[in-house]
């Protein structure tokens, strides 16, 4: 009917075309619509592969009640496969199929364990082995957790895209965007609210050591 969005996926892989050249979307977690598709190419053009990949923001695709939940199953699906216990402390052991990307860490470090920039470029190169065990696990824990996508994906350039799963992480409300290139990359974090007493971790850096305080506020 005239009007109404295609049914049809689009079979991958898709050229989209970029500044200069074109790529390639491999995206087949969940089938994209015409429409959709549409969406990216309307926007690509604008910038090279290269600014893409480096933008801050990419474009935002509309996903529909039914993809939403394909991306459940397939994120759920993946880590069944990779851990039929779906243990966290067992998942972060898989040396393929799961990870977080640097920036992911850089996120971790800064939003959720609460380094400032300073004393992240402080702790140099082996910032990577900073985050402690236990955050990781309670990240990996809501992420298996996670029932909830957000309403829109994005495509920033990438083979296949990002998609931002709805997690609790103590009192806050965090975004986990994770993609499905190679099982689950977990891509970065974005704190979406807080509430009631948070417990906040503080770092001094007094020239050689790190000095962690904890204190509550609201």
């Amino acid at each position: 009917m005239a009007g109404k969005p295609a049914k049809t996926p689009v079979v991958v892989p898709i050229k989209i075309p970029v500044r200069g050249k074109e790529i390639l979307l491999k995206e087949d977690s969940t089938p994209l619509f015409p429409y959709q598709i549409k969406i990216i190419k309307r926007k690509s053009r604008s910038k090279t592969e290269g600014q893409w990949l480096s933008a801050a923001k990419g474009i935002k695709i509309p996903l529909t009640k039914d993809q939403r939940k394909e991306v459940v199953l397939v994120k759920d699906s993946i880590i069944n496969i990779l851990d039929s216990t779906r243990d966290p402390k067992r998942l972060l052991m898989v040396k393929r199929g799961f990870g977080f990307t640097d920036h992911a860490v850089e996120r971790v470090l800064t939003r959720i364990e609460r380094l400032s920039e300073e004393e992240l470029e402080l702790l140099g190169p082996n910032y990577k082995f900073s985050i402690n065990q236990e955050t990781l696990e309670k990240i990996t824990q809501s992420l298996i957790d996670s029932k909830e996508v957000n309403q829109f994906a994005e495509w920033k350039g990438h083979p296949y895209l990002n998609f931002g799963l709805n997690c609790k992480y103590d009192d806050r409300d965090v975004d986990i965007i994770v993609n499905f290139a190679i099982g689950i990359l977990i891509v970065t974090m974005i704190v979406v609210k807080e509430t009631g007493y948070a417990v906040q971790n503080i770092y001094s850096f007094d020239g050689k050591t790190f000095t962690k305080k904890t204190f509550t506020n609201d």
